[in-house]
């Protein structure tokens, strides 16, 4: 992520003082936007954002050692060069894999694309006046002032958007035929999607639907599409690799009545399942906080992202009341309370 700016308001002549950050809606009514985040908000998010790349760093070299230390404990070097080729062979096809295929296999529908070109500059919640910025109460039932999102500027905004984010293309928008709130990004380089389900599209508001777009280009932005695809790889490799080892040398202990796997391969088999994916679903938690960090960057506007994640909490089912926490099975996403927990914490503390 870029360095942040000081200021996130370039019309403002003074910086809000540590009062007016901490109830900014007298700020709102004399300058009729959010007040803009404080240095030290900024300073916390710049430092989040680089500890956010080093755990993405270590979780990505963890579960990449795993493959290669199933697949060297099983056959050695050879099997090893084997695993890592298929690693490499695999990352070309699924860089090379357009995203409109992704989408048609989503059974999205085309909605509108994006003018590809960037003149426009770039649009934040702050510039775009009084009747943006709506009321500052997050609330889940009602955002006071915020009118509903017309496809011509949700258009300019993507466009915007992408420009901020250094994408060569602004992404093609589409339609996802899906209850709830949601949304899909998809595809690398100049050839990027994201799509967006008919709820996103009509119970949000402006500033809502442009935060979770800023949410989707930090993830394009960040190449997180191709991290994932990756790592999934990777997972599905040396789950493949330890069942396979752990068949074979079950159905030879039995044939033979000894077993051709050491109590240390039989143990590390029998670990990296799990291991394996609890790793990787500790990456893509790990990348969906960096994307809010990355959003807010692209946003200038905190309070946007915040107000959805609150309207989804608000639409999310409970949990069965009988049912236990550890019962549960682990996820890939924090959930919003999480995520509005740790934007706070860093940007209004």
């Amino acid at each position: 992520m870029g360095s942040m700016p000081s200021s996130l308001d370039g019309n403002t002549s003074r910086l809000p003082s540590d009062a007016e950050w901490a109830h900014p809606r007298p700020w709102l009514r004399a300058h009729g936007r959010a007040p803009p985040l404080s240095p030290p908000s900024l300073q916390r998010l710049e430092r989040a954002h680089h500890r956010s790349r080093q755990r993405m760093v270590a979780l990505f070299v963890a579960i990449t050692g795993l493959l290669v230390g199933c697949a060297w404990t099983l056959g050695g070097g050879p099997l090893t060069v084997v695993a890592l080729a298929l690693v490499l062979m695999g990352f070309g096809g699924i860089c090379h894999l357009p995203a409109h295929v992704i989408m048609i296999r989503r059974h999205a529908i085309p909605l509108i694309h994006a003018s590809h070109s960037h003149n426009a500059s770039p649009v934040s919640g702050h510039d775009c006046g009084p009747a943006f910025e709506g009321s500052l109460n997050l609330s889940t039932s009602k955002l006071d002032g915020i009118p509903a999102f017309p496809h011509p500027d949700l258009a300019a905004t993507v466009s915007s958007l992408a420009a901020r984010a250094g994408l060569g293309q602004a992404p093609v928008l589409y339609r996802l035929p899906d209850h709830g709130i949601n949304a899909l990004a998809a595809g690398c380089a100049d050839h990027t999607a994201i799509a967006l389900s008919d709820e996103s599209l009509n119970a949000l508001s402006a500033r809502e639907v442009r935060a979770i777009l800023a949410h989707e280009i930090a993830h394009l932005e960040a190449g997180d599409t191709r991290l994932f695809a990756l790592t999934h790889l990777i997972t599905e490799l040396t789950r493949s690799a330890a069942q396979i080892s752990l068949f074979s040398g079950l159905a030879i202990g039995l044939a033979s009545g000894s077993s051709p796997l050491s109590w240390f391969q039989t143990l590390l088999f029998i670990v990296a399942v799990p291991l394996a994916s609890l790793l990787r679903l500790a990456l893509a938690r790990n990348q969906e906080f960096a994307a809010d960090l990355n959003a807010i960057r692209l946003t200038e506007d905190p309070i946007g992202l915040i107000a959805a994640l609150r309207r989804i909490d608000g639409r999310e089912q409970p949990p069965p009341a009988l049912t236990l926490p550890w019962t549960r099975p682990p996820s890939d996403q924090p959930s919003p309370r999480q995520r509005i927990a740790r934007l706070s914490r860093h940007c209004f503390r």
